[in-house]
């Protein structure tokens, strides 16, 4: 075997390594191109995710608030009542404190 035939079988044998290498790229970035595919595709999924959590959270504050201000406005309405009702006994309790001074004096 001459030199010629040597340089013939390392450039064959180069070309063969250059087309596997030329594959090997070839199916990296197709790898590549499915990995950043899947990224933006998991990437748009927790935003989506994030976004519901919060509408969630939003709409629980929301009746949270509701909630908040139906009861002070209950309790407003109870402190009300209460304040009629000793009222109107206090009223009551002078109105009898009057007849009873009143009658007392009658007896006099």
């Amino acid at each position: 075997m001459d030199q010629r035939e040597s340089l013939e079988e390392e450039n064959i044998r180069l070309k063969l390594e250059v087309e596997s290498l030329k594959f090997r790229v070839k199916v990296l970035l197709e790898e590549n191109k499915k990995l950043r595919s899947a990224y933006v595709n998991i990437q748009a999924k927790a935003e989506q995710e994030e976004e519901f959590i919060s509408n969630t959270l939003l709409k629980q504050i929301e009746s949270l608030k509701k909630e908040k201000e139906t009861i002070a406005l209950k309790y407003e309405q109870e402190e009300e009542c209460l304040t009629n009702d000793l009222n109107r006994k206090l009223n009551q309790l002078l109105a009898e404190k009057a007849e009873l001074e009143k009658s007392y004096e009658n007896k006099e």
